[in-house]
């Protein structure tokens, strides 16, 4: 994420299309609302790949209907965790995107406006 960011910089820092686009990126992630978007998209996919098995299971024909109850129970007691319980936050949850995009956020100043440059 640093490094997207940074590129993101040095492009908006000229002139062109891709200057236009980089500055709107770049406006997009910054403050409160940026950092909120930021952090509930990371947390949004955390979700998704602990559904993943689940929605492998339905795609498929299946004829024991206790392997998808199963799979359903897992990831129903593994999204309660996560997400009702908090887990998502603590250390043992250390592995998620959502903890690697906090990690990231905490080395870049993407939060305070205006970013270097902008007005």
């Amino acid at each position: 994420m640093p490094v997207a960011l940074e590129v993101a910089q040095q492009f908006a820092s000229g002139d062109g299309k891709e200057a236009v686009v980089c500055k709107g990126f770049l406006m997009a992630f910054q403050g409160h609302a940026g950092y909120d978007a930021i952090v509930s998209a990371a947390a949004t996919i955390d979700v998704l790949v602990v559904m993943h098995p689940i929605l492998r299971v339905h795609d498929k024909t299946c004829e024991d209907a206790s392997v998808e109850a199963r799979f359903a129970a897992e990831v129903r007691d593994t999204l309660r965790s996560l997400l009702r319980d908090g887990a998502l936050w603590l250390q043992q949850s250390s592995g998620t995107l959502t903890h690697s995009v906090l990690k990231a956020l905490s080395t870049v100043n993407i939060i305070a406006p205006p970013l270097r440059g902008y007005k």
